[in-house]
């Protein structure tokens, strides 16, 4: 049909029409097959023979596809008034989307399906620009994505979820039926009225603080808030059956033995000092690398140290912090961790520290968002069993055959499971040699609920340290949760009572656990739980352990550089442990993932070089203070010099005592 037909159409309407209202509009007819212009006249509404509303336009629109739609649009964004007809009962004409139903379990989740048409491409500027200003993105078609990850903790998602935002087209990989990683939070049952309303349990990571800039960032880019954790009262350091309770920074320990609460401090100082000479980025470059990689951080202690409390607060502590025992520990490495976390006292402290805060509602919320925001490319029960890459690209094969491609990947795993996936080329020597010689830690978390804070009436903060050999848990701490009424106790078991503990049942753990905590708080009240939960890190398959991996003597200072260096430059690697701050944390994981996605960023020319390391500005609502120390703290001399000083006076008394004597002889 042309125009000029339609104008015969057009002049044919009846005599009798009424004219109810005349102004410039437009209507738009669908679904007929041919486009109708060059219309005179205006919007007309009247009634025809059989009482039906009629309205005729100035201009009468006919397709088969969006023309109708995309006209009407642009014509009412000049003021246009208009009216669109459609056929049938949806919009679309020859395009057609279809999505599985939500409630048909039969029927797969396929995320979408084009039945009509579908494809875009350079020069279809029109559809093109039309998407942007709809607020729609495009993919491209490929038998490749632009970028693999494949993850067991929160780093991979952080670094998808930022190429994401690049136009990158992502997939990611992940080896079991939940994302999280080192992260994972519990909930009571709705349908099992044994299990008490405790709120919910990390049993995983948790603890967030000042300076740990990247995690509260994005908590606060997902709608995450955080809550404070108590330091009032008492802390406990338990050993052989003694309890030492202390409010100051350290453990007095005077009761036992009045040196070592002075030796405790100067030697936290002393190291604190030391892992000052460490690069964040090059902990083998430091001056004195070389010499503190073949000790142990036992045997440090054991070298510097002159007495055996103090010795085994030391290494309590730095078992809480690495979950794996002194004399495993290369010294370098520990430095290195103290350094990463802005030092010891940093990582020991609640308030201003490393334990300062908790998220509202667990930790493994961050993940569970961030899937959340990737949708369809995350891909569970994925876990990787081969990669194969060139400088073409990579190819991932998962455990069922499925294979990705892509021309990069991400690989946020610890050390030891990337020795579980086989490579083609294989490893250098030296990455081979690296992940050989780099173990996860031993922890199992333990979470105990009481009827009420039995500590607390004791007038105990909760927090106890021990490291005696006899008692299985190496440090307790209360599990407080604003809006649970419940009390909850948290225990970390470490290194050696781990591995013995990992062998026992569950009912027979949480006897030992509750047992401990009865001797440390001297009451009956720790043997009466409601409820226990606990995880070994160490027996699941995709973690290998936590919090993070160490390393023994010798392995940084002759590996090192293999911790985040790229492999074939299109294989790079992330996890917590490639973080250049707080390695262990989840600040770090989010750090490293970010940077491991602008290394790929950098590599596809998307960024400059000087942008791949960014340094996280503070994050202001959580703001670094300076952590409190007595003058005593911050200034007390070792035990060898006090003893070298009241070596002098009694030498420079007994001197003046001869002389005095020798003198009245002479006189």
């Amino acid at each position: 049909m042309t125009a000029s037909n339609s104008n015969q159409h057009r002049h044919r309407a009846p005599s009798h029409m009424i004219f109810w209202q005349a102004k410039l509009s437009t209507c738009c007819f669908s679904r007929a097959g041919a486009l109708f212009s060059n219309l005179s006249g205006c919007l007309i509404h009247h009634y025809g023979k059989d009482g039906r509303s009629v309205v005729t336009g100035k201009y009468l629109y006919v397709d088969k596809n969006i023309l109708g739609l995309s006209s009407a649009r642009l014509l009412v964004s000049h003021g246009v008034d208009v009216v669109v007809l459609e056929a049938v009962d949806r919009v679309g004409g020859r395009t057609l989307t279809v999505h599985p139903p939500d409630d048909d379990p039969s029927v797969p989740k396929f995320g979408w399906a084009d039945l009509g048409a579908s494809y875009v491409g350079p020069s279809q500027n029109h559809i093109l620009r039309l998407c942007k200003e709809l607020g729609l993105g495009t993919y491209l078609c490929s038998d490749k994505q632009d970028f693999i990850h494949y993850s067991k903790v929160g780093t991979c998602l952080s670094s998808a979820r930022l190429l994401v935002s690049h136009g990158v087209d992502v997939v990611v990989l992940e080896a079991v039926d939940r994302v999280g990683g080192r992260t994972l939070t519990v909930h009571p049952p709705d349908d099992d009225p044994s299990v008490p309303k405790f709120g919910w349990a990390d049993l995983g990571a948790s603890y967030v603080g000042p300076s740990q800039n990247h995690i509260l960032r994005l908590c606060k880019e997902l709608g995450l808030g955080t809550y404070l954790c108590s330091d009032k009262q008492d802390f406990i350091h338990y050993s052989k059956g003694r309890q030492f309770c202390y409010q100051t920074t350290w453990p007095n320990l005077w009761w036992s033995n009045p040196l070592a609460y002075l030796e405790v401090v100067y030697m936290c100082r002393l190291m604190d000092n030391m892992s000052k000479e460490i690069p964040l980025d090059k902990p083998w470059k430091a001056p004195r690398a070389k010499e503190w990689d073949k000790l142990t951080v036992q045997d440090f202690l054991s070298r510097h140290c002159w007495t055996k409390d103090g010795v085994e607060f030391l290494l309590a502590l730095c078992s809480n912090n690495n979950t794996a025992d002194g004399h495993e520990m290369s010294l370098l490495y520990y430095l290195w961790y103290m350094c990463q976390g802005g030092g010891l006292l940093n990582l020991w402290s609640v308030k201003g520290g490393a334990q300062e805060r908790k998220i509202v509602g667990g930790s493994q919320q961050v993940c569970l968002k961030m899937a959340e925001q990737l949708g369809e490319r995350v891909h569970l029960n994925q876990p990787v069993v081969k990669i194969n890459y060139s400088t073409k690209g990579v190819c991932v094969q998962t455990l069922d055959g499925t294979e990705f491609t892509g021309t990069h990947l991400i690989l946020a795993l610890p050390p030891p499971l990337q020795m579980k996936i086989h490579f083609d080329p294989p490893l250098s020597s030296h990455r081979y040699g690296f992940l050989q010689r780099s173990p996860m830690g031993l922890v199992l978390k333990c979470i105990i609920f009481f009827n009420h804070p039995f500590w607390a009436e004791k007038g105990y903060n909760g927090l106890v340290t021990c490291n005696d050999d006899i008692e299985v848990v190496g440090l307790a701490t209360e599990d407080f949760k604003p809006g649970v009424q419940l009390a909850g106790m948290i225990c970390f078991v470490y290194g050696d009572q781990a591995l013995r503990m990992a062998n026992m049942t569950e009912e027979e753990r949480k006897k030992k656990v509750c047992q401990t905590l009865s001797n440390f708080f001297k009451t009956h009240a720790a043997l009466k739980p409601v409820h226990y939960m606990d995880k070994i890190w160490s027996q699941d398959t995709y973690v290998g352990g936590g919090y993070t991996c160490y390393y023994p003597p010798g392995v940084l200072s002759k590996y090192g550089p293999a911790i985040r260096e790229s492999i074939g430059g299109c294989i790079f690697l992330a996890g917590s442990e490639t973080a250049l701050q707080w390695t262990g944390y989840m600040s770090g994981a989010v750090e490293a993932g970010e940077r491991a996605a602008r290394e790929v960023l950098y590599s596809c020319g998307k960024i400059s070089s000087s942008d791949v390391y960014v340094e996280e500005p503070e994050f202001v609502e959580v703001p670094i203070q300076p952590l409190e120390q007595s003058l005593l703290e911050q200034f007390i001399p070792s035990i060898r010099f006090l003893l070298a000083i009241f070596a002098a006076i009694i030498a420079f008394a007994l001197f003046f005592s001869s002389y005095q004597g020798q003198w009245r002889q002479n006189f």
